[in-house]
């Protein structure tokens, strides 16, 4: 078995030049545009995100409003979800089904995962963005909106939710049960920034927000636990690791690496290592960085 992982590509807007590259750990080596390679077709344009449900890769290509799902072993495509508007990432939810957020304040998209077709729509104005799913709900995180949404999978509805403010993008849930949600800059009308990003620390059982912290000038673009999920990292610009019993954000980067402001972030369930993607600047090709969980570059 092949230990490595896949990178989206976003390509360029309208350029249908989304890539699907896959970085093998076992020989280090990287073979870019695996996608087209075995398919003899483009994967389309903007690969917003990507997902791994049930063995199966599924490749969120936001302006080709479709989900394409990629075997993961050899890169073949297997099917795709279309008919929808502005896709932003996908996350799995009841048994058997998926669901799909919209950027631009469309559905979320309820996808039956065994004919990738789309059979619900749940309304939810704003800009839904990352999901977690535990124990029989999915959270949905809405930019443009205060509040974190719950799905619930015995009725694929949105059953309550929770004000955490405006802004929120990312979120992980903590080896205690806690949700931490990762929020990026607010701006006004004429663009000027209005608020800086912020890290908060969610009961979801008391819908109370614990921790309330604000990040130094910028926005916090992905946040991801350790694999023992007792820390976790996020982006502001460099990456910055934090312990899930800190109050306070870290004030010093666990890594940065100039000009580099990283755009990505994995984490490996099996090393621990932390996977950074430069995009550089957004036409030349970008750069994955490979950091150990001491805070050296390994790779």
């Amino acid at each position: 078995e092949t230990k490595g992982f896949f990178v989206s590509n976003e390509g360029g807007f309208l350029k249908n030049e989304a890539a699907l590259s896959f970085v093998n750990l076992d020989n280090d080596s990287v073979f870019e545009d695996v996608y087209s390679t075995a398919n003899s077709e483009q994967l389309g344009d903007i690969a917003q995100s990507l997902t791994s449900i049930g063995g199966k890769l599924y490749v969120v290509v936001n302006n080709s409003a479709k989900v394409v799902i990629v075997n993961q072993t050899t890169f073949k495509k297997e099917g795709a979800i279309t008919g929808l508007g502005s896709p932003n990432f996908i996350a799995e939810g009841a048994s058997g089904f998926a669901y799909i957020t919209d950027l631009f304040g469309g559905p979320i998209s309820v996808v039956n995962t065994s004919s990738n077709t789309v059979v619900k729509s749940i309304a939810c104005p704003g800009s839904t963005q990352e999901m977690l799913t535990v124990s029989g709900k999915t959270y949905v995180t809405n930019s443009s909106s205060e509040y974190l949404y719950i799905i619930s999978h015995s009725s694929n509805t949105i059953s309550d939710s929770i004000n955490v403010g405006q802004g929120a993008q990312t979120i992980q849930q903590d080896a205690n049960g806690k949700l931490w949600i990762g929020f990026g800059q607010l701006y006004n009308p004429d663009y000027s920034i209005k608020e800086q990003g912020k890290v908060k620390m969610v009961d979801a059982a008391t819908k109370s927000v614990v921790v309330n912290q604000t990040v130094v000038n910028g926005g916090v673009k992905k946040l991801r636990m350790n694999k023992d999920k007792n820390e976790f990292y996020y982006i502001n610009k460099a990456l910055y690791k934090m312990s899930i019993s800190a109050t306070t954000l870290p004030t010093s980067a666990f890594y940065s690496a100039s000009p580099a402001q990283f755009y990505g972030l994995g984490v490996d369930v099996n090393t621990g290592n932390v996977y950074l993607a430069d995009a550089k600047d957004y036409t030349a090709k970008g750069s994955v960085y490979e950091v150990s969980n001491s805070g050296s570059l390994t790779h």
